[in-house]
């Protein structure tokens, strides 16, 4: 990821709740230049580890090929006690464009977003608690596309 311009080291984790429910289809890497590659055919459910240092969060993607029913959902995980929630955005029904910017607070308020997409708060998938779900953590949801997301963070 960009952070101020500048690429630092970043994990992305799979979603341990979905993984163990169902198999797991999705590919993901980090590309270079603050980009990685989500190809999910049916479903990817992906946590970011942010650095704590971070206010504002720029999301550049690309869908390179949408093999049906495409969703992506972009959130900001805002806390984690009592209960673990994410806010932002998502696609919903959307039809998905080649390309799209989403702005993110550190607190999940969505400052940028398709004009077709749709505000999203939610518990973190249907349990209490996920160790993945850390408070400043990015939570994609990507399911039927293979798209490239540059992320890039301003402290």
């Amino acid at each position: 990821m960009l952070l101020d311009g500048r690429e630092v080291e970043a994990t992305m984790y799979p979603n341990p709740l979905v993984v163990e429910v169902r198999p797991w289809s999705a590919e993901f890497r980090h590309l270079g230049n603050g980009t990685w590659l989500v190809d999910s055919p049916v479903e990817a459910s992906l946590f970011l580890q942010l650095p704590s240092n971070w206010s504002l969060l720029t999301l550049e993607i690309w869908v390179d090929y949408v093999y049906a029913s495409p969703y992506i959902s972009a959130t900001v995980v805002v806390s984690e006690q009592p209960r673990q929630t994410a806010k932002g955005c998502d696609s919903g029904g959307a039809p998905l464009k080649p390309y799209f910017r989403i702005v993110l607070t550190k607190g999940g308020e969505v400052l940028e977003m398709p004009k077709e997409w749709g505000w999203f708060k939610s518990r973190i998938e249907w349990v209490e608690w996920n160790p993945m779900a850390r408070e400043g953590w990015l939570y994609l949801n990507v399911d039927g596309a293979r798209v490239r997301i540059r992320v890039s963070l301003s402290g």
